[in-house]
Parts: C-alpha cells; structure tokens; sequence
C-alpha cells in the first residue's frame, strides 16, 4: 500500500475528533454541555450555548472520565447550566451516575449524558433542556385534583353539591371553585351527568342554562355556545316556567324553573 496514502489516513483519523468534534460528541475529545441561564416559568434564555465545551477530567495524569453536565436550579426559578468546576460556579460531580440532590434551597443536578438540564422538573433524573427551554413565553403549569364530591371526566371534574341554593348562589358557589354551573352540549353529556347525579341528589337540579342576561336568548354561565338543548314537553316558554334551567333525574329533560327555587346543583371545573 502506497505510505504516503497510509500516512494521510492516520493524520486524517488523528485530526477527525478534533475537527468534528460536536458531531462525534462525546467521543474521544470529551463532553459537550448547555451553558447559560434561563427562567423555568417563563423559558426566556440567557447567554445560552448548546455546545459549550466541557473537556476531560484527569485523574491520575490520565484521562480517565468525562467532565460532567451540572445544573442549579434556585429558589428563584432561575436554572444555571454548565460542566463541573466550570468557573468554581459548579460543583464537582460523581461520575457514570446521574443524579440530583439538594443543598439548602436549590437543587443540584448533575449528568453524565450531553446537555443535562434543569432537575427541579424531574428531581430524580436529568432531562433534555429542549423538553422545556424555548425561546417564547410558557404558561404556568399547576397540577389540579377534584374536589370531594365531584368526578373526573372527559378532562372536568363535575362537582355534584347537594346542599339546595338558588340559581345565583349555586353560580358563585361555582366560581369560587374555579369553574361554572355545567354546561351540557351533546345528548351523552346530559345522559352521563343526570345519571350520575341521581347518586347524590334525589330531586332535579340546576345547570348553568339561563336567560336572565338576554330576554329569551338562552345563554350559558361559562359562556360556551347555547348549540344543544334537551327541553321536556312545553319548554321552555309553554310551562309558565322561570329563566332557570332545571334538570330532572327521572328522564334527563330540561325544564325552566324560578331561579330563587333552592335545588341541588352541579358544577363544571376544568383540569
């Protein structure tokens, strides 16, 4: 084989790692971590680089391990990334581990894959920074439960409350839930709620259908579209009846009732 050809593949596999280092990261020139700050609630990034270049570590005058990728996350919720001992900012990490621990207030994440990111999202594991930082606003994330008395459906807590109130005051017992008098917009939805309500009430109840707010324009209190309706015989302007919509537990049908009559009612709260 031609020495000079030999000769020019051994310079070109010596100076590969070093040339294309970011695509055969780690490889065998070290580990690459995102660096820079960012704010967990609203994803806005600070000085941010993807690639920052992390190095060996040596121990024992021999390279022996990978600098590790290390984040903190503060009280704040402000996250600093970067390698270990990065500028004395970073603690020094345990190797060919990842793992995450607190000290005081803040907790410390470090990894011992590419890219580690914040760990106050996941306190038992490091994660990918692009499962979170963008570069627009994010809403809060909260996580809610129901609340005794309701059930989980279709993405809603329907809270069935037993305790008889007039139209008015079932709407604001509603709202100070975080949610409205149901609303119902399909024949299985009001089939689903009237039967289940008939496990904790035994007489009709109030919904959130009504037409106080426009004269004989029926209207939902959460504000949904009115597209759906399941009125019995002769409502709702044929019964002499009120503005309120009532449901009845015998066969799910709507009727319009006085809306200073006390009755059961069930709320609608978004998850």
């Amino acid at each position: 084989m031609n020495l000079i050809f030999v000769v020019s593949l051994f310079i070109l596999f010596i100076t590969l790692p070093f040339s294309y280092s970011k695509v055969i990261k780690p490889g065998l020139t070290g580990r690459y971590c995102a660096k820079g700050t960012y704010d967990i609630n609203t994803g806005q990034l600070f000085d941010y680089d993807y690639d920052h270049w992390c190095g060996l570590h040596e121990i024992g005058k021999r390279f022996t391990d990978f600098r590790a990728c290390v984040s903190i996350s503060y009280p704040d919720n402000k996250t600093r990334m970067g390698c270990d001992n990065d500028g004395g900012i970073f603690p020094t990490c345990k190797h060919n581990s990842d793992y995450c621990y607190l000290q005081g207030n803040e907790y410390i994440c470090c990894c011992n894959s590419d890219h580690c990111n914040d760990c106050s999202k996941n306190p038992l594991k490091c994660i990918d920074p692009f499962a979170y930082v963008t570069t627009t606003t994010r809403p809060k994330t909260t996580t809610k439960s129901c609340p005794s008395g309701s059930i989980n459906w279709q993405k809603n807590c329907y809270f069935f409350q037993n305790t008889p109130s007039a139209f008015l005051v079932a709407e604001k017992t509603c709202t100070d839930l975080g949610g409205h008098l149901t609303s119902i917009h399909d024949e299985f939805a009001n089939n689903f709620i009237a039967q289940y309500a008939g496990t904790y009430f035994g007489t009709s109840f109030w919904i959130g259908g009504t037409d106080m707010y426009i004269p004989n324009i029926w209207t939902w209190t959460d504000g949904s579209q009115f597209s759906f309706t399941q009125w019995h015989f002769g409502n709702p302007y044929n019964s002499g009846g009120g503005n309120c919509v009532s449901v009845s537990l015998t066969d799910g049908t709507w009727s319009t009732e006085d809306c200073f009559k006390h009755q059961p009612f069930v709320c609608t709260l978004h998850l």
